[in-house]
């Protein structure tokens, strides 16, 4: 794995072997960025179930502003500092914790123009955690009104709906697929 472009492009991401993680692979890093090229540049961007940090890192090789990364497992901590490490003068945010909890600590302190979550994949139906993360997003209005929402599923996985928000794309890359939200009514 490494970053695919930008600033950093060819570096390599540090990853645990085995199947303990599942990061985004390069091919679907790359596709995701070609879509979000005209916004990503100076963005707040928020990467949920971050793993190796690899997606927010490619973020930030690619020009984004701010970036956080939540991780809920801690013994990926070494790998998200690693790969941080690589990278100079920049420093994204890194937090523990649940990310359907960890958006809800946003509420009044911060808003962004890309969410991103890849959740470990449900084998069949719907995500529970990616639910919760799309309703927390929209009940504490975290998404700027021209930002996006991004999340990562099998590609057998059900899409989820939402009150709030329109899938305005959906891309298959072989057992993953990219579900791209913005708010209705913007």
């Amino acid at each position: 794995m490494r970053i695919t472009s930008g600033k950093y492009r060819g570096l390599p991401i540090k990853s645990p072997s085995g199947d303990r993680l599942r990061p985004t692979q390069d091919l679907v890093r790359e596709a995701l960025f070609d879509i979000l090229r005209d916004k990503i540049t100076d963005c707040v961007f928020l990467d949920l179930c971050s793993g190796t940090g690899a997606v927010g890192l490619e973020a930030i090789s690619r020009g984004a502003g701010d970036v956080f990364l939540v991780e809920k497992n801690r013994s990926n901590s070494k790998f998200i500092h690693a790969n941080i490490k690589m990278l100079k003068d920049v420093n994204p945010k890194v937090i523990y914790g649940d990310a359907a909890l960890i958006v809800k600590s946003f509420q009044n302190r911060q808003k962004f123009d890309i969410i991103f979550a890849d959740p470990p994949y449900e084998k069949y139906g719907e995500s529970p955690l990616l639910t919760k993360i799309l309703n927390n997003i929209g009940e504490y209005d975290l998404l700027n009104d021209d930002g996006m929402i991004i999340f990562e599923q099998g590609s057998r996985e059900k899409v989820i709906e939402s009150e709030l928000f329109s899938v305005i794309k959906e891309k298959k890359y072989g057992k993953a697929k990219l579900v791209f939200y913005e708010k209705k009514n913007k």
